[in-house]
């Protein structure tokens, strides 16, 4: 957005005339310098990750027993692990490997939730307290625990740890759209809707659905980190994605046994791990705030 796009928004904010979504997030980003530079270390992460074939400078895969542990060279700007693989192009690859799994769980999380979220939200008090409790006995365990179970008892796999994840994870968005879908059906539209004779899937589908997109966009941004966070930490544990298939949480795992003579092998990967999860929980913040009508009223 130009500099006089952006002073038309401003305008407009100041005349209480309505803003475009972009129009809010753009002001948003240029009151809030902490989350712009999150959004754009995320941004670069994810584009470094998607190039990774093109852009490392060596396979993530390829040994040289020669080469082992050394430290940061200008051939290796992040040295070389136990088998002599370059760390860098290995932590380029690991997080296509990691934000895959990231991408991948959260949406599958969100699609459970959305799905349980609206029936207990939308179709009365019996559908209501039955779903209710359901997530509240899944709640009740620790997520990590869980995963661990399904992971035991059918083995491990970049596929199974996206389910495992996302079968767990489901119960905190399936309340926010509970939520929302409470204080949503109260509305004038949704009786209108009703009184003209649309049926309850198009109801959900057409009005309530996107009028929930808002917090549901907000919160598949923050499944992402922590499904890159569990991924990682299921990898560092040897149940997560499994070598030679690099990814930031096995790539810890490997370098634990080298911490104190070449720390490099664990301090790559875990930065890498920090800089997304940190950008992804900013970034979800700005738009939180450039999407929250009510945080846009006390601005």
């Amino acid at each position: 957005m130009t500099n006089s796009a952006i002073a038309r928004a401003d305008r407009r904010a100041l005349l209480g005339q309505p803003l475009s979504a972009r129009s809010r997030l753009t002001s948003f980003v240029r009151r809030d310098m902490v989350g712009a530079a999150a959004i754009v270390i995320a941004i670069a992460m994810i584009g470094i990750a998607i190039a990774a074939p093109v852009l490392s400078p060596h396979s993530p895969t390829a040994q040289s027993l020669t080469q082992r542990l050394k430290p940061p060279t200008l051939e290796h700007p992040f040295g070389t692990d136990g088998l002599g693989r370059d760390v860098l192009s290995r932590v380029m690859w690991g997080g296509r490997v990691s934000l895959t799994v990231g991408i991948c769980a959260a949406l599958l999380t969100v699609a459970l939730g959305a799905v349980i979220g609206s029936i207990a939200g939308f179709f009365g008090p019996l559908a209501d307290q039955l779903v209710m409790r359901v997530t509240d006995v899944v709640m009740a365990i620790p997520s990590v625990l869980l995963i661990l179970l399904i992971v035991a008892i059918f083995g491990e796999g970049l596929l199974l740890t996206v389910i495992a994840i996302g079968a767990v994870s489901w119960p905190g968005t399936a309340r926010l759209l509970r939520a929302e879908f409470l204080r949503l059906r109260t509305l004038e539209f949704v009786d209108a809707s009703r009184v003209s004779g649309a049926s309850a899937f198009r109801i959900v589908t057409r009005h309530l659905f996107p009028n929930a997109a808002a917090p549901l966009i907000v919160q598949a941004s923050l499944l992402i980190a922590e499904s890159i966070l569990i991924e990682s930490g299921l990898s560092y544990l040897g149940l997560g994605v499994q070598p030679p298939t690099p990814s930031w949480g096995n790539m810890l795992f490997e370098g634990r046994r080298f911490i104190d003579v070449a720390w490099w092998i664990s301090t790559w990967p875990g930065v890498a791990i920090f800089l997304m999860v940190i950008s992804l929980n900013l970034a979800g913040d700005v738009v939180r705030d450039a999407l929250d009508p009510r945080t846009r009223r006390s601005r």
